[in-house]
């Protein structure tokens, strides 16, 4: 999200001012701009509807798994109106109808998840929001941008028929890898974690 004025020229560095990208956004729109959504790929502008304060995550690329569930279609519901750039996954093809009268342009199945984001985002997610884990997580943690956040909330990779299966709880969990603070903080991604199960009433 940027203002107007910078879009038009190609970006805050073309206005020449050293003040930062939100002090110039500010700025400009102090001076009569409008905050729009702008695509540099694609040298694409898209006005806001709301100018009185742009949407959290507006603009940003967010990846949402289980997106045809109770949690995904829920969230599919709330980032669509929000301007959010969104990619369902889901398991199966029979899903993908959903996530898209849902809102979401951009459907893929797990399997093929790095190649949907590099054609919906360039190769990189701003946010991800996952109740698989498993190789789906080490798959996706690859794919967060620097800046990015990963909000995983569950571990449906492990479930079975009957429930939890633990052998393959066991492969899932050792699919995940091994998370190095160091590395999360060299690359300013942060990981957060929540069960629903054990959320207070």
């Amino acid at each position: 999200i940027m203002d107007s004025a910078c879009a038009a020229m190609g970006g805050h560095g073309e206005m020449g001012k050293s003040e930062g990208a939100k002090n110039c956004t500010l700025d400009c729109v102090k001076m009569g701009s409008k905050f729009v959504l702008y695509d540099a790929g694609s040298k694409t502008t898209y006005q806001l509807d709301d100018q009185s304060k742009p949407q959290p995550l507006a603009g940003e690329r967010v990846v949402v798994t289980a997106a045809a569930g109770g949690v995904g279609t829920a969230l599919l519901q709330l980032l669509a109106p929000r301007k959010a750039q969104i990619l369902a996954l889901v398991g199966s093809e029979r899903k993908i109808a959903l996530c898209r009268e849902l809102g979401a342009p951009h459907v893929a199945l797990y399997a093929s998840a790095g190649a949907a984001i590099d054609g919906a985002f360039g190769g990189r997610a701003d946010v991800v929001i996952d109740a698989i884990g498993g190789a789906t997580f080490r798959a996706l943690w690859g794919r967060l941008a620097p800046g990015g956040r990963y909000v995983l909330y569950g571990f449906a990779a492990a479930s079975g028929r009957r429930g939890v299966a633990k052998l393959r709880a066991l492969r899932e969990l050792a699919a995940m890898g091994l998370l190095v603070p160091y590395s999360v903080i060299q690359s300013c991604r942060s990981l957060i974690g929540f069960n629903l199960s054990l959320l207070p009433d």
